[in-house]
């Protein structure tokens, strides 16, 4: 009697071991999937913000590019009109350039802000914060990054170049980009299987949320 409760006791003991010894193995696989997923995640965090930052810096080194060439290009042309020179400018120069690169429009504004060439068609009404964004380029002679922001109901990210003629503005160029063309469908792409994943670009708006991209399960509008 005494063996068999021994034996009772025994393998009472052995069971509770291997339930412990099984809970910890539970335990430590979940915190490990855990860790590692929040790896995973932090690993395609810093891809994402690579690949923005840089696709940015690339549109900005754009933007310095045509601000510093026109400014020579127009230095060379005094013998021409101001009309005559941003005419010249827009079709042989700005035009093919934003083409090959890949921007949605351009569009020329004279001095006074009024739209005077632009590859999609002139535009019929300025937008207050395109309006504010060429009044600071001009204050400011410098470039200025507008959006992404909504205009005549469609998201837009605007780079706004003041343009001199000599030692005075002469014009101002707005490159367009629409982030349809690559920046949404680059979000909307998570580079492993995964039925929830998904990457928002956001801004904060007061004391609100503004979603800049849009949302992998909800069918709504950006911004």
């Amino acid at each position: 009697m005494l063996i068999k409760n021994i034996r009772i006791g025994w393998l009472i003991l052995l069971v509770t071991v291997i339930m412990v010894f099984i809970a910890i193995t539970i335990i430590y696989v979940i915190h490990d999937n855990h860790q590692r997923e929040l790896t995973s995640l932090e690993a395609i965090a810093d891809l994402r913000t690579r690949q923005i930052v840089d696709w940015l810096r690339e549109r900005n080194n754009d933007a310095l590019f045509i601000k510093n060439s026109i400014y020579l290009t127009t230095q060379n042309s005094q013998s021409l009109t101001k009309t005559k020179i941003i005419d010249e400018l827009f079709n042989n120069y700005i035009k093919p350039f934003c083409i090959s690169e890949g921007y949605y429009d351009c569009i020329l504004f004279d001095e006074n802000y009024h739209p005077h060439w632009q590859i999609q068609g002139l535009i019929n009404e300025i937008s207050s914060p395109l309006m504010q964004s060429l009044i600071n380029a001009n204050n400011l002679d410098q470039i200025q990054q507008l959006g992404p922001y909504i205009d005549q109901e469609r998201p837009y990210l605007d780079y706004v170049i003041p343009l001199n003629f000599g030692n005075k503005k002469a014009a101002f160029l707005v490159m367009r980009v629409n982030p349809y063309d690559w920046l949404y469908p680059t979000l909307k792409k998570w580079p492993i299987p995964s039925n929830t994943g998904e990457t928002l670009l956001v801004r904060r708006d007061g004391d609100n949320i503004l979603f800049l991209s849009e949302l992998r399960h909800k069918k709504i509008n950006p911004l």
